[in-house]
């Protein structure tokens, strides 16, 4: 969901993410995207994220007079092994604003839905291509016996 690499393979609309890590240098909050569709940049910022749980961004659409808007992304065991992922998008503060967001729902449906309609293919793949990796590596060689060199009992001193 987060990692610039692998948005663009499931959504919807998006060629390309460039990402400007926080202060820490790390992705997290703070973190900005340049999130391209096409020659369009929709700016994202990342205002809270618990690895895991969630992600909450403030988006900026590239379009005059649209107010940004707060999404949060969820995640929760489904008991067999798979993840539900639910999004929720903030209610804006003022009438116009919230005039603004009503208006476009309908496109954000759509395209919501198609990233979501590829986002379990894309991560099926990516798990084959890992397991591949994984078993395709040449096994890990036998660790040397110990030289007994751990001291199991403490050492007393010597005059």
């Amino acid at each position: 969901m987060t990692s610039p690499d692998l948005r663009p393979r499931w959504q919807y609309g998006v060629t390309a993410v460039e990402e400007h890590a926080a202060a820490t240098g790390r992705r997290g909050a703070g973190t900005v995207n340049h999130c391209m569709h096409g020659k369009d940049a929709i700016i994202e910022e990342v205002l809270d994220w618990r690895p895991y749980d969630y992600v909450t961004l403030r988006t900026q659409l590239p379009m005059p007079g649209v107010p940004p808007l707060v999404t949060s992304f969820l995640f929760a065991e489904d008991g067999d092994g798979g993840t539900h992922l639910q999004m929720r998008i903030a209610r804006p503060k003022s009438a116009k604003a919230r005039a603004i967001a009503t208006e476009l729902l309908p496109g954000l449906d759509q395209s919501i839905d198609a990233g979501f309609a590829a986002l379990g293919p894309a991560i099926e793949a990516e798990v084959i291509a890992r397991e591949a990796t994984r078993t395709g590596a040449p096994p890990e060689p036998d660790l040397p016996a110990s030289a007994g060199r751990n001291v199991r009992e403490p050492i007393g001193r010597s005059a």
